[in-house]
């Protein structure tokens, strides 16, 4: 029920978030935006309300309409490059 010590699989039964952390963002070398990006990368895992971009530390929080697609979009996306 709790989360777990590195963070890692689908979170904690007593927490409601729906916001992913996303580091490790690259600058875009095919002329696309950074937010078609991420919300392309993210929007098959289910619907998504807000992504927000911090530019100068190359991160994204992406938040989802319902929890159970936040779960599954970070155990999908764990580890990626």
């Amino acid at each position: 029920k709790d989360h777990r010590d590195d963070m890692g699989g689908v979170g904690s039964y007593n927490d409601s978030c729906r916001t992913l952390y996303v580091g490790g963002l690259k600058k875009p070398s095919n002329g696309k935006e950074l937010l078609d990006i991420v919300q392309e990368a993210f929007a098959e895992f289910g619907e998504v309300e807000n992504i927000n971009i911090i530019h100068r530390l190359m991160i994204a929080f992406v938040r989802y309409r319902l929890r159970s697609n936040a779960q599954f979009a970070k155990t999908a996306m764990a580890e990626q490059d």
